[in-house]
Protein backbone atom coordinates (compact mmCIF):
# COMPACT_ATOMS: atom_id res chain seq x y z
CA UNK A 1 0.00 0.00 0.00
CA UNK A 2 1.58 3.31 -1.09
CA UNK A 3 0.89 6.32 1.87
CA UNK A 4 1.15 10.07 1.66
CA UNK A 5 1.25 12.62 4.30
CA UNK A 6 -2.31 14.46 5.36
CA UNK A 7 -3.43 17.65 4.02
CA UNK A 8 -4.26 18.34 7.78
CA UNK A 9 -0.96 17.64 9.91
CA UNK A 10 0.42 20.97 12.09
CA UNK A 11 4.04 20.73 13.21
CA UNK A 12 4.60 22.79 15.89
CA UNK A 13 7.71 23.39 18.31
CA UNK A 14 6.95 24.14 21.64
CA UNK A 15 8.96 27.08 23.85
CA UNK A 16 11.19 24.14 25.58
CA UNK A 17 12.08 23.10 21.84
CA UNK A 18 10.09 19.79 21.92
CA UNK A 19 7.51 18.63 18.65
CA UNK A 20 4.22 18.30 18.69
CA UNK A 21 2.03 16.83 15.47
CA UNK A 22 -1.63 17.26 15.35
CA UNK A 23 -3.94 15.83 13.36
CA UNK A 24 -7.04 18.36 12.41
CA UNK A 25 -8.98 15.13 11.02
CA UNK A 26 -8.79 13.15 13.88
CA UNK A 27 -7.48 15.10 16.57
CA UNK A 28 -4.51 12.84 17.14
CA UNK A 29 -1.59 14.58 19.32
CA UNK A 30 1.91 13.54 19.92
CA UNK A 31 5.13 14.54 20.69
CA UNK A 32 6.88 13.32 18.05
CA UNK A 33 11.28 13.14 16.88
CA UNK A 34 13.26 13.13 14.34
CA UNK A 35 12.33 9.97 12.71
CA UNK A 36 8.74 10.96 12.72
CA UNK A 37 9.53 13.90 10.73
CA UNK A 38 11.68 12.56 8.12
CA UNK A 39 9.19 9.77 7.64
CA UNK A 40 6.21 12.47 7.31
CA UNK A 41 8.64 14.23 4.53
CA UNK A 42 9.40 11.16 2.75
CA UNK A 43 6.75 8.79 2.90
CA UNK A 44 6.06 9.04 -0.74
CA UNK A 45 9.37 7.34 -1.45
CA UNK A 46 9.87 5.02 1.25
CA UNK A 47 10.39 1.20 -0.18
CA UNK A 48 7.99 -0.36 2.16
CA UNK A 49 8.70 -3.80 1.48
CA UNK A 50 12.86 -2.93 2.56
CA UNK A 51 11.56 -0.93 6.00
CA UNK A 52 13.50 -2.33 9.13
CA UNK A 53 10.50 -3.05 12.37
CA UNK A 54 11.01 0.00 14.00
CA UNK A 55 9.84 2.10 11.32
CA UNK A 56 7.27 0.08 10.04
CA UNK A 57 5.91 0.15 13.56
CA UNK A 58 6.28 3.90 13.69
CA UNK A 59 4.58 4.02 10.28
CA UNK A 60 1.77 1.86 11.83
CA UNK A 61 1.15 4.64 14.56
CA UNK A 62 1.49 7.59 12.10
CA UNK A 63 -1.48 6.03 10.11
CA UNK A 64 -3.61 5.44 13.02
CA UNK A 65 -3.13 9.33 13.56
CA UNK A 66 -4.15 9.80 10.01
CA UNK A 67 -0.68 11.90 9.61
CA UNK A 68 -0.03 9.68 7.16
CA UNK A 69 -2.58 8.00 4.97
CA UNK A 70 -3.55 5.82 1.86
CA UNK A 71 -2.34 7.31 -1.22
CA UNK A 72 -6.20 6.84 -2.88
CA UNK A 73 -7.83 8.55 -0.04
CA UNK A 74 -9.44 11.78 -0.99
CA UNK A 75 -9.38 13.77 2.20
CA UNK A 76 -10.88 16.88 1.28
CA UNK A 77 -14.31 14.11 0.09
CA UNK A 78 -13.83 12.24 3.44
CA UNK A 79 -14.64 15.45 5.16
CA UNK A 80 -17.73 16.49 2.94
CA UNK A 81 -18.99 13.23 3.55
CA UNK A 82 -18.88 13.20 7.53
CA UNK A 83 -20.47 16.98 7.30
CA UNK A 84 -23.40 15.99 5.13
CA UNK A 85 -23.73 12.66 7.67
CA UNK A 86 -23.85 15.03 10.92
CA UNK A 87 -26.06 17.65 8.84
CA UNK A 88 -28.98 15.11 7.18
CA UNK A 89 -28.82 12.31 9.82
CA UNK A 90 -32.66 12.01 11.49
CA UNK A 91 -30.94 10.13 14.49
CA UNK A 92 -31.40 12.81 17.15
CA UNK A 93 -31.42 16.83 17.34
CA UNK A 94 -29.23 18.29 20.02
CA UNK A 95 -29.35 21.80 21.34
CA UNK A 96 -26.86 24.19 23.72
CA UNK A 97 -29.10 26.82 25.34
CA UNK A 98 -28.31 30.11 27.27
CA UNK A 99 -31.41 30.37 29.24
CA UNK A 100 -29.51 34.06 30.36
CA UNK A 101 -26.23 35.59 29.81
CA UNK A 102 -26.33 36.85 33.27
CA UNK A 103 -23.68 35.91 35.76
CA UNK A 104 -23.44 36.01 39.81
CA UNK A 105 -19.80 35.28 39.02
CA UNK A 106 -16.90 37.61 37.69
CA UNK A 107 -13.76 35.77 37.04
CA UNK A 108 -11.22 37.78 35.93
CA UNK A 109 -10.05 35.59 32.87
CA UNK A 110 -14.00 35.35 31.36
CA UNK A 111 -14.12 36.07 27.49
CA UNK A 112 -18.01 36.68 28.34
CA UNK A 113 -20.26 40.10 28.72
CA UNK A 114 -22.41 39.56 30.94
CA UNK A 115 -26.24 41.27 30.36
CA UNK A 116 -28.85 41.03 32.65
CA UNK A 117 -31.71 39.63 30.71
CA UNK A 118 -33.11 36.35 30.27
CA UNK A 119 -34.07 34.46 27.41
CA UNK A 120 -37.63 36.20 25.82
CA UNK A 121 -40.63 34.50 25.37
CA UNK A 122 -40.43 34.35 21.81
CA UNK A 123 -37.27 33.09 21.75
CA UNK A 124 -38.42 30.50 23.80
CA UNK A 125 -41.91 29.63 21.85
CA UNK A 126 -39.60 29.75 18.59
CA UNK A 127 -37.11 26.73 20.71
CA UNK A 128 -40.47 24.83 21.14
CA UNK A 129 -41.64 25.05 17.76
CA UNK A 130 -38.27 23.53 16.37
CA UNK A 131 -38.51 21.18 18.74
CA UNK A 132 -42.17 19.78 17.94
CA UNK A 133 -41.60 20.36 13.95
CA UNK A 134 -38.48 17.93 14.03
CA UNK A 135 -39.83 15.49 16.75
CA UNK A 136 -41.71 13.37 14.12
CA UNK A 137 -38.58 12.90 12.78
CA UNK A 138 -35.88 11.91 14.87
CA UNK A 139 -35.25 9.72 17.97
CA UNK A 140 -33.32 11.61 20.84
CA UNK A 141 -33.64 15.60 21.72
CA UNK A 142 -30.18 16.64 23.73
CA UNK A 143 -30.20 19.67 25.45
CA UNK A 144 -27.04 21.27 27.28
CA UNK A 145 -27.93 24.14 29.27
CA UNK A 146 -24.99 26.87 29.46
CA UNK A 147 -24.51 30.28 30.14
CA UNK A 148 -23.90 33.20 31.87
CA UNK A 149 -24.64 30.81 34.61
CA UNK A 150 -28.38 29.06 33.28
CA UNK A 151 -29.47 28.64 37.17
CA UNK A 152 -29.62 32.45 37.11
CA UNK A 153 -32.54 31.98 34.58
CA UNK A 154 -34.06 28.66 36.26
CA UNK A 155 -37.66 29.84 35.31
CA UNK A 156 -36.84 29.62 31.50
CA UNK A 157 -35.20 26.48 32.11
CA UNK A 158 -38.16 25.37 34.39
CA UNK A 159 -40.51 26.27 31.37
CA UNK A 160 -38.47 24.97 28.44
CA UNK A 161 -37.74 21.68 29.80
CA UNK A 162 -41.40 20.58 31.11
CA UNK A 163 -42.43 21.50 27.06
CA UNK A 164 -39.58 19.20 25.76
CA UNK A 165 -40.54 16.31 27.77
CA UNK A 166 -43.98 16.77 26.89
CA UNK A 167 -43.00 16.79 23.25
CA UNK A 168 -40.34 13.57 23.71
CA UNK A 169 -43.18 12.02 25.80
CA UNK A 170 -45.89 12.11 22.87
CA UNK A 171 -43.38 11.39 20.36
CA UNK A 172 -41.68 8.44 22.10
CA UNK A 173 -38.20 10.11 22.05
CA UNK A 174 -35.27 9.61 24.50
CA UNK A 175 -34.35 12.70 25.83
CA UNK A 176 -31.11 13.99 27.59
CA UNK A 177 -29.77 16.67 28.92
CA UNK A 178 -26.62 18.11 30.59
CA UNK A 179 -25.45 21.61 32.41
CA UNK A 180 -22.26 23.67 32.63
CA UNK A 181 -22.47 25.80 35.98
CA UNK A 182 -20.96 28.02 38.30
CA UNK A 183 -22.27 25.64 40.70
CA UNK A 184 -23.26 28.34 43.48
CA UNK A 185 -26.66 28.49 43.12
CA UNK A 186 -27.29 24.50 43.65
CA UNK A 187 -29.47 23.80 46.97
CA UNK A 188 -31.81 20.75 47.67
CA UNK A 189 -34.75 22.86 46.54
CA UNK A 190 -32.81 23.06 42.66
CA UNK A 191 -31.51 20.12 42.81
CA UNK A 192 -35.26 18.34 43.08
CA UNK A 193 -35.94 20.42 40.41
CA UNK A 194 -33.64 19.96 38.48
CA UNK A 195 -34.22 16.17 38.72
CA UNK A 196 -37.77 16.52 38.32
CA UNK A 197 -36.94 17.36 34.45
CA UNK A 198 -34.56 14.44 34.31
CA UNK A 199 -31.15 17.41 34.54
CA UNK A 200 -28.64 15.22 36.75
CA UNK A 201 -25.47 15.87 34.91
CA UNK A 202 -23.19 18.81 35.69
CA UNK A 203 -20.11 20.20 34.96
CA UNK A 204 -18.76 22.63 37.65
CA UNK A 205 -14.97 24.13 38.20
CA UNK A 206 -12.34 24.29 40.51
CA UNK A 207 -9.53 25.76 39.28
CA UNK A 208 -7.14 24.72 42.20
CA UNK A 209 -7.16 24.43 46.01
CA UNK A 210 -8.88 27.33 48.15
CA UNK A 211 -6.00 30.16 47.99
CA UNK A 212 -6.03 29.96 44.31
CA UNK A 213 -9.50 28.91 43.31
CA UNK A 214 -10.75 31.82 45.75
CA UNK A 215 -8.35 34.85 43.72
CA UNK A 216 -10.19 33.01 40.05
CA UNK A 217 -13.94 32.17 40.85
CA UNK A 218 -15.32 34.66 42.48
CA UNK A 219 -18.79 36.46 43.18
CA UNK A 220 -19.65 39.72 41.28
CA UNK A 221 -18.62 40.89 45.09
CA UNK A 222 -14.99 39.75 44.65
CA UNK A 223 -16.07 36.60 48.05
CA UNK A 224 -14.38 33.47 46.69
CA UNK A 225 -16.59 30.35 46.35
CA UNK A 226 -14.73 27.67 47.37
CA UNK A 227 -16.63 25.90 50.41
CA UNK A 228 -19.60 26.87 48.87
CA UNK A 229 -18.88 25.03 45.70
CA UNK A 230 -17.46 22.09 47.67
CA UNK A 231 -20.58 21.66 49.77
CA UNK A 232 -22.19 21.99 46.78
CA UNK A 233 -20.87 19.22 44.88
CA UNK A 234 -21.35 17.10 47.85
CA UNK A 235 -24.81 17.52 47.77
CA UNK A 236 -25.20 16.87 43.84
CA UNK A 237 -23.32 13.45 44.69
CA UNK A 238 -25.73 12.86 47.70
CA UNK A 239 -28.17 13.50 45.40
CA UNK A 240 -26.77 10.47 42.74
CA UNK A 241 -25.94 13.43 40.55
CA UNK A 242 -22.68 13.02 38.20
CA UNK A 243 -20.54 15.67 38.28
CA UNK A 244 -17.16 16.47 36.04
CA UNK A 245 -15.04 18.82 37.32
CA UNK A 246 -13.24 21.27 35.23
CA UNK A 247 -9.93 23.39 35.67
CA UNK A 248 -9.31 26.37 33.98
CA UNK A 249 -5.11 25.89 33.69
CA UNK A 250 -2.88 29.01 32.89
CA UNK A 251 0.28 30.20 33.82
CA UNK A 252 -1.34 31.55 37.54
CA UNK A 253 -2.20 27.94 39.13
CA UNK A 254 -0.32 25.55 36.72
CA UNK A 255 1.48 24.04 39.59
Amino acid sequence: MRLKKSKYNIIVKTYDDKTLAFNSTSCALAEVNSDFLHILENIESLDMNNLDIKTQDLIAQMKEGSFVIPEEVDEIKQIKIMHNKGRYNNIGLGFTIAPTLSCNFKCPYCYETPENTQMSEKVQMALIDMVEKYAPHIRNLGVTWYGGEPLVGKNVIWNLSKKFLEICDKNNLNYSTYMVTNGYLIDQETINKLKQFKITGFQITIDGPPEIHNKRRILRTGIGTFDVLLNNIKLLLENECEVSIRVNIDKTNVE
